[in-house]
């Protein structure tokens, strides 16, 4: 909501809608239980949550998901033009969440709250009025009719980027990995690996990840930056190379 003088969800008592039941959407429904405010929360989402996947990010302060965390790593490593950096982060940790505990933890606070979960249920078109915000639902294929919400929150990846602007290029970010279970020990648990410039860069710019979660244990993703998404990319290869040649 754009204008100044419509109120602010912290006032009394508004119908929210939240787009979108991703990390981003089920973090804000959290957080709104969370901190008591007075509102209807509706949260739509067109599929169940998945468990395809991890987010990783600096603990720089005290969050909700603190216990939804598998792993948290002192150390990082850096490398790149045969050079390597190794940083102790210990004060601001990097941590992982599996999307399975986060999830996990997000359904029993919204549960909690009351807040209404319409699964199944997707948003078609949003617009704006004088008067609230309106969505076009529909589930399935069948169209569901229009319902009005004070204020929405678009939780959605975006769809498609903004290309017209030539003079500033646009670069993706691409990745796919495997996990891998490796003979006990062979890993150091407290560093993980970042950015690892020193494999083949042919395909655009490339960087190896990897995040041992234990001893014999360790997620390893080839990473691109790329104006484009390349075809042919074998990202399950790269990482097991890697695996081999530089995990050991």
């Amino acid at each position: 909501m754009s204008s100044a003088s419509r109120p602010t969800p912290d006032a009394k008592h508004h119908r929210i809608a939240v787009v979108g039941a991703g990390c981003a959407g089920s973090s804000l429904a959290v957080e709104f239980a969370a901190r008591g405010i007075d509102a209807d929360v509706t949260l739509f989402d067109p599929a169940e949550p998945a468990a395809d996947r991890t987010w990783c990010f600096w603990e720089t302060t005290p969050h909700r998901f603190a216990d939804a965390i598998t792993k948290r790593w002192p150390r990082v490593t850096v490398r790149g033009g045969g050079t390597e950096s190794t940083i102790d982060v210990g004060d601001t940790p990097y941590a992982c969440v599996r999307a399975s505990d986060f999830h996990r933890l997000a359904a029993e606070a919204i549960d909690a709250s009351g807040c209404t979960v319409r699964r199944g249920v997707s948003v078609e078109a949003i617009r704006e009025t004088d008067t609230g915000v309106e969505l076009d639902l529909a589930s399935h294929g069948a169209t569901l009719g229009t319902e009005k919400f004070d204020f929405v929150f678009d939780g959605r990846p975006q769809r498609k980027l903004d290309a017209a602007n030539e003079s500033e290029p646009t670069l993706l970010q691409h990745f796919g990995g495997i996990e891998l279970a490796v003979p006990a020990g062979t890993l150091d648990t407290s560093v993980a690996t970042l950015m690892d410039f020193d494999v083949p860069q042919h395909d655009g710019a490339h960087f190896m990840y990897a995040l041992p979660f234990a001893s014999d244990r360790v997620l390893v993703e080839s990473t691109f930056l790329t104006p484009k998404v390349g075809r042919g990319i074998d990202y399950e290869a790269n990482a097991m190379t890697y695996a081999r040649e530089v995990l050991g």
